[in-house]
């Protein structure tokens, strides 16, 4: 007995594999839209001593406790922290990325290891 597997790039909405639209072309050769050419890019202030690229969840968050903590230690300040991202703030999908977001519960086990 055998049982058909469907393949899921055919019918799951995260791999529309099938309908995907190719990407725009410059002179015959394909171009990633998600790549801003070095002309179209911002500089970044001269104040800035650390970037954090990515403004979802963690982005903001650690752009956050890094700007306050260089206050509080009088290392630096807000401006020293640059957020950058492709789109803006949450606007990705956090949710569909690799990691997540749990509270740690200490076992034994667990305590012992760390």
């Amino acid at each position: 007995m055998t049982i058909d597997i469907p393949n899921p790039t055919e019918h799951n909405q995260w791999y529309p594999f099938a309908n995907r639209p190719l990407p725009p072309e410059v002179e015959g050769q394909a171009v990633n839209p998600a790549v801003i050419p070095v002309f179209d890019a911002v500089r970044l202030p001269p104040s800035a001593r650390f970037v954090v690229v990515g403004a979802g969840v963690h982005g903001l968050s650690s752009a956050y406790h890094l700007a306050m903590y260089l206050e509080r230690t009088g290392k630096g300040s807000g401006s020293d922290v640059v957020l950058i991202d492709k789109q803006g703030p949450g606007a990705g999908a956090t949710g569909l990325a690799c990691g997540c977001i749990r509270n740690l519960y200490m076992t034994g086990p667990l305590h012992a290891i760390l």
